[in-house]
């Protein structure tokens, strides 16, 4: 089982991230030549499992393919980490930076 969802077009974001209520849901924004970051993969998974009793799903997306992350277009030379919940985004990170990935998450959570 793989622990992020490649949402591949418009119809898979409106159903994975629009229309998913009560998890936080954190999406690695990516240009498709570039693709994910691998930078921060095994990261996540552990963040993933450690934490498999929270509301948290991990996605990756084209930045080229969604028309709701057309505005990350300009920034496509770094990673991109969007954080929605509920359908609205809540905090975005440029740049791979897991510390303060991992802090965000978890101050989400109430752990601190």
């Amino acid at each position: 089982m793989s622990f992020q969802i490649a949402i591949k077009n418009n119809s898979a974001w409106k159903v994975e991230v629009e229309e998913t209520e009560d998890y936080l849901q954190v999406i690695d924004a990516h240009p498709e030549w570039c693709g994910p970051c691998k930078a921060i993969q095994n990261t996540f998974k552990k963040v993933f499992f450690d934490l498999s009793e929270k509301p948290l799903k991990f996605y990756t997306a084209p930045i080229d393919k969604i028309n709701a992350l057309a505005d990350y277009k300009e920034h496509s030379e770094k990673p991109i980490f969007l954080f929605y919940q509920n359908g609205e985004k809540i905090h975005e990170q440029i740049g791979c930076d897991p510390p303060k990935l991992i802090h965000y998450i978890e101050k989400h959570f109430g752990i601190e």
